[in-house]
């Protein structure tokens, strides 16, 4: 699998979403993500997770799975990485 570090227009919304929100976005049951309760927007978890795997958000907050140990993240905020 081919390794990239460019984003996707979804993604570049997500930031400026995030960037928009004093920087958090939190997952909600169901699996998806939003700035807020309130927030018209929500995104997947798979953009999310690429987000983190480049180095623009960091996880702030887990959950342990409720079926094993591991655990999730629920919580997410900007890292000091410029913005594109």
């Amino acid at each position: 699998m081919k390794q990239t570090t460019e984003l996707t227009p979804t993604m570049l919304a997500v930031l400026a979403t995030i960037k928009a929100a004093n920087g958090t976005i939190s997952r909600f049951p169901g699996g998806f993500w939003k700035t807020d309760i309130l927030a018209p927007k929500s995104y997947g978890t798979t953009t999310i997770n690429a987000l983190e795997k480049r180095g623009y958000i960091e996880w702030t907050d887990m959950r342990r799975h409720s079926f094993d140990s591991g655990e999730f993240p629920i919580k997410a905020k900007l890292t000091n990485k410029p913005l594109p």
